[in-house]
């Protein structure tokens, strides 16, 4: 089965670093669907049976050659020219609003952002725009990209035995099924009240329901008082190429504040520009 991810793309193309870090990270590109999204940034409505918002000729163009040109990097870079998939959609709700829309419509396995759109994110989480896109409106996991390190191999996996840890082991095995060169080590941070093996356990048997050799994972278990720190710490000092979490819902807003918005927005993203972070929920 074809993995599909839904790439959106900028105005900025020496900034696409989702599109470089799709291409570096797998190897087994023929099995992998990729849909390029550009969100035109503003529109028209015009009304006829009903109202839709209408891209000017120059809108359109700029599109299309954006997408066109991100298809083409792709296919020069080993991607199947009938696997590569381009849209272009005016913003009708915002661009991390449309994104989301389009992601939902498409059914894709991941949405992939660069940091650009990252930084979008970031200052609509302070509005009223809170519950957005990895707080509580999507399903799918979301992939935050920065400029990738070709160095790095492999996924760290954080595992604390909570339902959104286990949809993102899930993710990993699933995406990791057409990539046996790449490995998997489920990090576990000792917490209060969480049984250290348990999590472990559930992570590793999510990932080999997805078809994944055992001899592919490797568990590590560790304190750490400050986690995000310890996970930077350990993503670099393993040269990860991509971190994977789950965002908890479950927890009290003010709780998933303080941990998940400094893990991601102030914490990981700070050093996104090294290895990948992969968000499920």
């Amino acid at each position: 089965m074809d993995r599909a991810v839904l790439l959106t793309v900028s105005d900025d193309m020496t900034a696409m670093w989702g599109m470089r870090f799709v291409s570096g990270f797998f190897a087994e590109k023929d099995k992998l669907e990729v849909c390029v999204l550009y969100v035109a940034p503003s529109g028209y409505a015009a009304k006829h049976e009903e109202t839709r918002i209408i891209l000017s000729d120059l809108q359109v163009r700029k599109g299309r050659e954006m997408v066109e040109a991100a298809k083409r990097w792709l296919v020069a870079h080993g991607f199947s020219e009938h696997k590569v998939k381009t849209k272009v959609l005016a913003t009708q709700y915002g661009v991390v609003k449309d994104i989301v829309a389009e992601a939902h419509k498409g059914l894709y396995d991941a949405v992939v952002v660069g940091r650009r759109y990252l930084d979008w994110m970031e200052m609509l989480y302070t509005t009223s725009v809170s519950r957005g896109i990895l707080w509580e409106s999507v399903d799918f996991p979301v992939w935050i990209c920065n400029e990738p390190d070709p160095t790095r191999r492999n996924i760290l996996l954080c595992a604390d035995g909570s339902a959104s840890a286990s949809h993102a082991a899930d993710h990993v095995g699933f995406m990791m099924g057409t990539e046996p060169e790449q490995r998997v080590t489920i990090l576990h941070l000792r917490s209060p009240g969480i049984v250290a093996s348990s999590a472990v356990a559930e992570a590793r048997q999510r990932i080999l329901d997805n078809g994944i050799e055992a001899s592919r994972i490797s568990t590590l278990v560790t304190d750490g008082l400050d986690k995000v720190e310890t996970i930077i710490r350990l993503a670099h000092e393993g040269c990860f190429a991509v971190v994977a979490v789950g965002r908890r819902p479950d927890l009290p807003e003010s709780l998933m504040k303080r941990l998940f918005t400094r893990s991601v927005s102030l914490g990981l993203h700070e050093h996104v520009n090294q290895f990948s972070l992969w968000v499920s929920k």
